[in-house]
């Protein structure tokens, strides 16, 4: 057996603590750059005449949402927003930036028995989002707003109101 120095037994658990710290700190850059996406529900409420000829409201409709805010994470620039009922879908697209209280125009699109996207082109808009900010530690945020041209029916404007929580 081979006589160990001192250096030679402190080298090697100074290596395996070099190499946990690198492999921890890899570990944290794939995290941080993870799509950061919220998932909820809430209602769509206020349907316009031009949306009940299409078949939503009058009454509110419960929807189940996605939402993935620019900037955080691997989520890029745009914004994205869903929404899902128990067998349709509507989603939507703003390439660039945050929704603010200006309607903004967005791509849209719908899964039903098919997926295609609106040949019109959509607007949204966020009225009220609490925290204001959202940040990558952000747990929870409600977002309320409208929609106009929902569902690609011209003349259809709704108001959502959704709470969502941050999934990993």
């Amino acid at each position: 057996m081979a006589n160990s120095t001192p250096k030679s037994k402190l080298r090697r658990p100074l290596t395996t603590i070099a190499l946990a710290v690198a492999l921890v700190m890899a570990g944290s850059a794939t995290v941080s750059a993870q799509i950061v996406e919220y998932r909820g529900g809430g209602f769509l409420t206020n349907f316009t005449q031009a949306c009940q000829q299409g078949g939503w409201g009058p009454g509110p409709a419960y929807v189940n949402a996605r939402y993935r805010p620019p900037r955080l994470g691997n989520n890029g620039p745009s914004t994205r927003l869903a929404f899902y009922t128990g067998h349709y879908a509507n989603s939507f697209v703003l390439p660039q930036g945050d929704l603010t209280n200006r309607f903004k125009a967005v791509s849209g699109g719908g899964t039903g028995s098919v997926t295609y996207f609106f040949a019109g082109r959509p607007q949204m808009r966020v009225t009220q989002q609490t925290p204001s900010t959202v940040r990558r530690g952000t747990a929870h945020l409600r977002l309320k707003g409208q929609i106009r041209r929902f569902d690609d029916y011209p003349g259809c404007r709704v108001t959502f109101d959704i709470s969502l929580t941050k999934r990993p």
